[in-house]
């Protein structure tokens, strides 16, 4: 908890100091933007590179594969990829493949890490860069980052983490609707992580042009979407082959996160006039955030179904920006503090999250227990 304490003080700091770095009124100009981008990437790149393989639920799992493949000829990872798609033996062959061609340059799983975590970072930074106009965003969105998703992308998820900074990278075709790029894009990371593919979905739902009307339904909809989880979750199962490993259990039932996810869309949805009206692109998070609730009512039945909604709700990190500015209609002071109690919210609910799950952090040159999931009693 302290490395990441320690990291979210530096984007808060870092970010004090070019908001008010003295350029003449151009504190939001675009060279100041990039810097501030590029000195916390570079910052979550450590933070990422540097853990050790006992951090996280599934990095030691990545690790083991890893050193597996090292010892797999050509001619095997061929066959593995192609099996994948002619008899449905396996599961994301890309990132097989992936590995495979990155030991060409190095068998060091340390080394392995730091280049995962330059491909997100860089693909998350340039999302930023595109989306945002202002430091004060860019700080927000650093800010939810590492106190929402770090434990996931910075931490484990290595081949969701491919496919995502691979979908990050496609989502400007999707603002320009550039369909083949876009489409060719989720293909690339569906290699990755077959989940990928709900993009799809995303695709074509961004025609909609009034998306409150689509963001207000979902949001009625869900208590009845709950109700039915459990047949529809069994439903969406059996339709797509997906997710079955994953059972529902105390201990995966994210309750804080969908409150919080509830809210959120719910102030957005009430705002949502003066959110386009500030950012006609803004349309796409509402979308984004209707299509994670829509999901998120089945992942007290199957928490895989987490996956679909990690997605998507990452845009939390541009779609909270904009909710706040949209306070602003009240005056700059009232924006102002509610920004400050938003992060002082978070802040202790990622506090409580971190005493009560205990999530561990240690540099790849320290000793460390693996996760407990790994030990069979005996």
């Amino acid at each position: 908890m302290i490395v990441n304490l320690s990291v979210i003080f530096l984007i808060l700091f870092f970010g004090f100091v070019f908001y008010n770095i003295p350029t003449l009124g151009l504190v939001n100009s675009s060279s100041n933007r990039k810097r501030y981008i590029r000195i916390i990437c570079f910052i979550l790149i450590l933070q990422s590179g540097l853990r050790n393989v006992a951090v996280g639920e599934d990095t030691y799992t990545y690790y083991l594969a890893f050193n597996d493949i090292s010892r797999t000829s050509w001619e095997n990872v061929r066959t593995i990829f192609f099996d994948y798609f002619r008899y449905g033996i396996g599961k994301d062959p890309g990132f097989i493949v992936f590995q495979k061609f990155f030991q060409i340059f190095s068998n060091d799983f340390q080394v392995f890490l730091f280049f995962v975590a330059f491909l997100f970072f860089t693909a998350f930074g340039r999302f930023l860069y595109k989306n945002t106009s202002k430091i004060s965003d860019l700080i927000i969105a650093f800010f939810m980052y590492s106190i929402m998703f770090y434990t996931f992308y910075s931490y484990t998820g290595i081949r969701q983490t491919i496919a995502t900074a691979i979908l990050l990278l496609g989502y400007e075709f999707l603002k320009k609707k550039r369909m083949i790029l876009y489409f060719l894009v989720i293909l690339l990371a569906s290699f990755f992580h077959k989940s990928a593919l709900i993009f799809i979905l995303f695709y074509f739902l961004s025609y909609i042009k009034n998306a409150k009307i689509l963001t207000w339904s979902v949001l009625l909809l869900f208590p009845i979407l709950l109700f039915f989880s459990d047949t529809l979750s069994t439903y969406f199962i059996a339709a797509t082959n997906s997710y079955s490993e994953y059972e529902a259990t105390e201990k995966y039932r994210p309750i804080t996160f969908i409150v919080l996810m509830l809210v959120l869309t719910f102030v957005g949805a009430l705002n949502y006039d003066r959110i386009i009206k500030i950012n006609p692109d803004a349309r796409l998070y509402f979308i984004a955030f209707s299509i994670a609730i829509f999901f998120m009512a089945f992942v007290l039945q199957i928490h895989g179904y987490m996956r679909v909604v990690q997605y998507f709700s990452f845009f939390m990190v541009l779609f909270i920006p904009e909710i706040l500015k949209s306070f602003e209609r009240f005056s700059k002071k009232i924006k102002n503090e509610v920004t400050i109690l938003t992060m002082i919210v978070l802040i202790s609910l990622f506090l409580k999250a971190n005493f009560t799950q205990e999530v561990r952090y240690g540099f790849f040159w320290e000793e460390m227990r693996l996760p407990n999931h790994y030990f069979v009693p005996d």
